[in-house]
């Protein structure tokens, strides 16, 4: 669970992870954002190369290949 007191930490350990994944570029990140009007909750977002013009051979869903297990195991 993300919270006020652990979300930076959440972040380091979801982009540690993420930069041990096989086929991990080093434009990829997580980032953790509080939702505005509710600051106890949280989103995770990822970059994605089609959103800010990143010269990648890869595709969305190659992209989220890499992200999502990160996700699940650091998550869950």
């Amino acid at each position: 669970m993300i919270t006020l007191e652990n979300h930076m930490d959440v972040e380091s350990k979801l982009n540690a992870e993420l930069k041990a994944q096989s086929g991990y570029e080093d434009w990829m990140f997580f980032s953790i954002k509080s939702i505005e009007g509710a600051p106890d909750k949280f989103t995770v977002g990822y970059l994605l190369p089609t959103s800010h013009g990143v010269s990648t051979n890869k595709d969305l869903a190659e992209c989220l290949e890499i992200y999502n297990p990160v996700l699940q195991r650091v998550l869950s």
